[in-house]
């Protein structure tokens, strides 16, 4: 999905959705869950769905593209290992990275870049199917992409069009926040969700106020504020008290 910024429309990419539609039916499952980030331009979101790419291949071999580069090995820096990172973060094959830069053909994974410059335009939803379990159930599991907000070309309302379908499509939306949660972030959701709610009302033909989104869950990247010293139990509390200052209903009047 784009948006037009000229000629303010959105633009579906119906061959696409054919063939997502068609790797849908060969999954054999009956339900399906949307795993959307969404945030700001430029704040690591396409490299976070390209980690959660490279968890579901390594995690679900059965549902995802086999090639000879799979195979091959790579070597893992030193440093990466001495981190403690997982093993299905450095199963590789002849790069440690899945996406690329820039707009090659081969691509293996999201495409993200470090700069200044966008790399996603509109909604992009990966290929891959990928069927995992919850509970006893079979679940076809995509991932989708968006395009970051205030990136100074798109206005106010098209960020709000784009994040609207995105709250209605996923079933499982993460909000990228760089830093720390701030008021302004908040603000933003809420104007955003109403333009989903809105859709909803309209599409339902009712009054009522409805839930745009099934799960909604805050990722804050790179939190300033820990101490050396601190373990993770030290570490979860002080993030918690971030969290409630905005969600506790007794502290914040957006989330009465």
């Amino acid at each position: 999905i784009k948006i037009d910024l000229e000629t303010n429309k959105v633009l579906v990419g119906e061959e696409e959705i054919a063939f997502l539609e068609k790797e849908l039916k060969k999954s054999g499952a009956e339900k399906i869950a949307v795993v959307a980030v969404m945030g700001a331009f430029r704040t690591g979101k396409s490299f976070l769905l390209d980690l959660m790419l490279r968890y579901l291949r390594e995690k679900h071999p059965s549902a995802a593209k086999v090639s000879d580069k799979d195979q091959e090995d790579c070597v893992v820096p030193d440093w990466v290992s001495a981190k403690g990172v997982p093993d299905w973060a450095v199963t590789c094959g002849t790069s440690l990275l899945e996406g690329r830069e820039g707009g090659d053909d081969d691509l293996e994974g999201f495409i993200w870049r470090p700069g200044m410059e966008k790399c996603t335009e509109g909604v992009w939803v990966w290929s891959e199917v990928f069927k995992c379990k919850a509970g006893d159930e079979d679940v076809a599991v995509l991932l989708m992409d968006t395009q970051g907000a205030w990136d100074a070309k798109m206005s106010k309302e098209q960020s709000a069009t784009v994040f609207g379908l995105t709250t209605l499509m996923a079933s499982r939306l993460v909000y990228n926040v760089s830093k720390q949660i701030q008021q302004d972030k908040i603000e933003n959701l809420l104007y955003f969700t109403d333009f989903a709610q809105a859709a909803l009302r309209s599409m339902r033909k009712s009054s009522e106020k409805e839930q745009p989104f099934q799960t909604l869950e805050f990722l804050v990247r790179d939190w300033p504020h820990y101490e050396d010293t601190f373990g993770m139990p030290q570490a979860r509390n002080m993030m918690l008290d971030h969290l409630n200052q905005y969600f506790d209903p007794e502290r914040s009047e957006d989330t009465q």
